[in-house]
């Protein structure tokens, strides 16, 4: 926003797992965006934080403002944020709860309220697979986290983990049922890591006697997850949500009607008569794909283990191109460097239904069958239907 208004050029780097409409609306304001792998760790140079201290050292008019490390960031919660929480509470305040991403409103909240009042109890709220909460053996369980905007793999130099009080993990599932609760019961159109907030805030209060008062911060907007949590198709696609505990919409009803069974994934592979997908092994290089997915029409190519055939992940014509434009690695590379694990993957014994849920939300989904891999786009989905009727 600011470069836009002051006509500065504006680069962010983010990852693979941030919503397209983060994107969309960064580029409207004439950012560029530059995607990078989500299972990258922060220190290795395909990571967003690699990607843009590179950039900042190539870049010599370039400013990198890494809100990770940069004083401001903790300073300016401690000077405003703080206070203007501060002047609404009264300082009538018992516990604050607060979900952790770069650390910086944390931690100037609570050095602020704790000079005023140093009983006050900081609650810090870190989803499971993060590795930021304390003690280090609440971070055991690593995953691949889907709420977006805190936690990482790694403790921002903005974070003073000494200053929280009491560290509470919640998981993906609570943090999206809460935020879903939130929208639906209390009219609040909030984001996912706001779920996450309030769920702890709730496990905070049941604790209490009833004249503690509890105050819980949400930092995030609705805006940025219309294709995501707030979607009954990806909540039940990320097994969030069951199936059975969603309505059935027309189109699922009008399936049912028009075909009488319970038709599977694998019908639509014998149907149509697909192939397995062309795939490239994880020892063979960046040019290799390309090779291999031009020689076939192919925008997509699944990656496999060598040794154990096992998938690994996908890539991309487009997702290669733009990362072969921004310099940070070479042709010659092993493909593992475009690695994306941003796909969705299915069983051929599951039914239809599955895959035309998949496909509200991914270009393709992956399907396992018969010990082969083939990726399927909607288009298969139509012509499956077509040959039905």
């Amino acid at each position: 926003m600011l470069s836009a208004v002051k006509g500065y050029k504006a680069i962010i780097t983010m990852s693979d797992k941030m919503s397209l409409e983060k994107k969309y609306i960064l580029n409207s304001m004439g950012a560029e965006c530059i995607r990078t792998p989500a299972d990258a760790p922060f220190n290795t140079p395909e990571s967003h934080i690699g990607v843009a201290y590179r950039l900042n050292k190539e870049i010599e008019t370039s400013r990198f403002l890494d809100q990770y490390s940069d004083d401001s960031n903790a300073l300016v919660n401690y000077d405003e944020t703080a206070e203007e929480l501060w002047n609404d509470l009264d300082g009538k305040v018992d516990y604050v709860v607060m979900t952790t991403g770069t650390g910086g409103t944390i931690t100037g909240i609570a050095r602020k309220f704790k000079e005023r009042n140093p009983n006050i109890k900081i609650v810090g709220v870190d989803p499971v697979g993060s590795q930021m909460a304390m003690p280090k053996s609440l971070n055991e369980k690593k995953y691949a986290f889907k709420v977006e905007g805190i936690g990482y793999d790694f403790v921002p130099k903005n974070l003073d983990q000494n200053s929280v009080d009491i560290w509470y993990k919640c998981e993906d599932k609570d943090s999206f049922i809460m935020a879903r609760r939130l929208i639906r019961e209390e009219g609040l159109l909030v984001g996912g890591s706001a779920g996450s907030a309030v769920w702890a805030a709730i496990e905070v209060a049941k604790t209490l006697p009833e004249d503690k008062r509890v105050c819980v911060i949400i930092c995030d907007g609705i805006r940025n997850y219309m294709s995501k949590f707030i979607s009954d198709d990806w909540m039940i696609e990320n097994e969030y949500y069951k199936e059975s505990d969603v309505e059935k919409s027309n189109d699922d009803l009008k399936f049912n009607r028009v075909f009488g069974v319970d038709l599977k994934i694998s019908d639509l592979i014998e149907n149509l008569k697909l192939i397995p997908s062309k795939f490239v092994d994880d020892t063979q290089t960046i040019e290799d794909a390309i090779k291999i997915m031009k020689d076939n029409n192919l925008d997509y190519i699944p990656i496999i283990g060598k040794q154990d055939h096992h998938l690994i992940g996908y890539t991309s014509i487009e997702y290669i191109t733009q990362k072969l434009i921004v310099g940070y690695l070479k042709s010659v590379d092993n493909v593992k460097r475009v690695n994306s694990t941003e796909f969705k993957i299915l069983s051929g014994d599951e039914y239809i239904n599955r895959l035309s849920r998949a496909f509200v939300n991914k270009h393709f989904v992956c399907v396992n069958y018969n010990e082969n891999i083939f990726t399927l786009f909607p288009k298969h989905f139509i012509d499956f239907m077509k040959n039905k009727k």
